[in-house]
């Protein structure tokens, strides 16, 4: 090497090693006096094929040459229990994708952003509010990286609406209520022959405990408040939200559509029985491959009249690091990378979702497919899914007391408030 180039060039050299020292502050891949270290790192996902991450991984990897990243496709129904068992097993993934309601659950086996790296502000900036919600801790720890968005829909058959004189997909709950009156046929015995909406129940119906807290959000309750250890839910008002979405399945009421004899909801609309039901919007191509020929819509999810500001319900995954990982910053830098702008548009285009990204949802609010998600995506809320399977069991308990059993809601109610604190002091 030419030292006399070196001596005149010391400039250079300043400025090379300030860049080494940022480097092993912010990623900690080098260590003193060795070569920079090398990460490899298993990551774990679902429904997303290996295809689709082969090509941004392989992009990360160009920019990025001292870390590897192998991506496993897990199966859906054994992902919960595969992911504890290999953490506890001591050799899990080191990046895992993540449902956004398992984030509690998941909270002490997944790690945070080094601290200092990701700005709140900016986090909340960059991503729609249910990413804040779900993945910043009240201790401003951010623990994920949201990679789209759903959220819960309306489906409409449109030839059923047209058979009966309505040309577009309610708007309101009021409107609601009414076109469910129109779309409900029975015979001579009483007997639903037509369906006008697929709620009422749990039993039978696809994401009932989702449609009714949503309906909770509507009203402005929180569910369950970390910072105060409760629910600010009241047996009272959890009644009132009880009794309306069963109304739709009391015999004795004008809303009556819906019983447990029907089909289950995603069925009995396939099949061209109902006319409405309540899901997330990844359904519909599902939908169309298995019933080319049901002519149906996607709209808004109805909103109360009153209300001042649209609310929906958000369902989507995130990219989180394992609590396990050997080289956590290695594994924050790919996170990162993965929010950016062009990263989260590959994903959304390479998977067919609208992005959490602010910036990237205009992109989408024109489309077919998924403008209704892009539409709703801004006014998505979350609430905090501490033990989530618990809560949606005792909340399609508490529907189907009422509904099927035919117990009081009153008493339904208080006992479900009861539950669902214990539940929250547990946590």
């Amino acid at each position: 090497m030419n030292f006399d180039f070196i001596a005149k060039n010391k400039k250079i050299i300043a400025i090379s090693v300030i860049v080494v020292i940022v480097a092993v502050v912010f990623f900690g891949w080098r260590k003193p006096g060795s070569r920079q270290e090398r990460a490899n790192l298993i990551m774990w996902g679902i429904f997303d094929d290996s295809a689709t991450w082969q090509k941004l991984i392989g992009k990360f990897e160009e920019q990025n040459p001292n870390i590897k990243i192998s991506y496993l496709k897990k199966d859906f129904d054994s992902y919960d229990s595969d992911l504890v068992d290999s953490m506890a097993a001591g050799d899990g993934p080191d990046i895992f994708i993540i449902p956004n309601n398992w984030v509690l659950k998941y909270s002490d086996k997944i790690q945070p952003a080094p601290t200092g790296w990701i700005g709140l502000k900016n986090y909340q900036d960059a991503f729609v509010d249910a990413a804040f919600t779900d993945f910043v801790a009240p201790n401003g720890n951010v623990f994920g990286i949201p990679l789209y968005l759903d959220s819960l829909v309306l489906y409409w058959n449109k030839d059923i609406f047209a058979r009966a004189g309505l040309s577009s997909p309610p708007k309101t709950w009021s409107e609601f209520t009414q076109d469910v009156q129109i779309l409900t046929k029975k015979d001579k015995n009483g007997d639903i022959i037509q369906s006008g909406a697929a709620i009422g129940t749990a039993k039978n119906v696809n994401r009932a405990c989702d449609i009714l807290t949503l309906l909770a959000l509507q009203k402005k309750f929180k569910i369950i408040d970390l910072s105060q250890g409760n629910t600010d839910l009241t047996p009272n008002n959890f009644q009132n939200i009880l009794d309306f979405y069963t109304s739709f399945a009391n015999p004795n009421g004008q809303n009556y559509t819906w019983n447990s004899l029907q089909h289950y909801s995603i069925d009995d609309f396939a099949e061209g029985k109902v006319a409405m039901m309540f899901n997330y919007n990844y359904l519909a191509p599902t939908l169309r491959a298995k019933e080319p020929y049901l002519n149906f819509g996607v709209s808004n999810f109805p909103q109360f009249s009153q209300s001042k500001k649209e609310v929906y319900l958000a369902h989507y995954r995130g990219l989180v690091v394992s609590k396990h990982c050997a080289h956590p910053s290695a594994a924050w830098k790919f996170l990162i990378w993965m929010a950016g702008k062009k990263p989260s548009l590959e994903y959304a285009k390479l998977t067919q979702q609208v992005p959490a990204r602010r910036d990237l949802i205009s992109q989408f609010s024109q489309r077919t497919d998924l403008g209704v998600v892009a539409q709703e995506s801004i006014s998505a809320a979350s609430w905090a899914k501490i033990q989530p399977k618990k809560i949606e069991d005792l909340i399609n308990q508490a529907i189907d007391s009422v509904a099927i059993d035919r117990q009081d809601s009153g008493m339904v109610s208080i006992k479900f408030i009861h539950s669902l604190n214990l539940i929250i002091k547990d946590f």
